[in-house]
């Protein structure tokens, strides 16, 4: 499971895409058993998958050259698996691939660098409001019992 979060984390932030939208698509493909056209455009119009991934991964795996074309041939006849398209992910985001440590970078730009602040700042604000909230209900109580006498 760790593993998955990461490749997924790692392309959602290679491709600059919402991590929970290619969680629901990789959800999709791993429900059906196979890559649909459908999908593989939703990938591909975010930057995650491309034909030329796929060719590359069946070119590695059978040994010889697959094409782009071959590649869309094989989408369209539901040939590509769902642990095709796991392993392809996984070398997109393994050493070598374009979203290796892609989370781990971007976490070091500045954008991460204030997400990271602004974490932080929420965890403060939060541990902050939940030590209050003991003195807090029983004021908001009391105000709520004065309001209806008043009233």
């Amino acid at each position: 499971m760790m593993e998955t979060l990461k490749i997924l984390g790692d392309a959602a932030a290679g491709a600059s895409t919402d991590f929970s939208y290619l969680g629901v698509i990789f959800n999709q493909i791993r429900g059906v058993g196979k890559l649909l056209t459908q999908d593989f455009r939703q990938l591909s119009s975010r930057g995650v998958l491309s034909l030329q991934d796929i060719a590359k991964y069946y070119s590695k795996i059978q040994g010889r050259e697959v094409g782009t074309d071959e590649a869309q041939q094989m989408i369209s006849k539901g040939k590509v698996s769902f642990e095709d398209v796991r392993n392809i992910l996984r070398d997109l985001t393994s050493e070598g691939g374009r979203f290796n440590n892609m989370m781990e970078r971007q976490s070091q730009s500045l954008l991460g660098l204030l997400s990271t602040l602004r974490d932080g700042w929420n965890s403060v604000l939060r541990a902050i409001g939940e030590a209050l909230m003991p003195i807090a209900k029983p004021l908001v109580r009391l105000g709520v019992m004065f309001h209806r006498h008043v009233l």
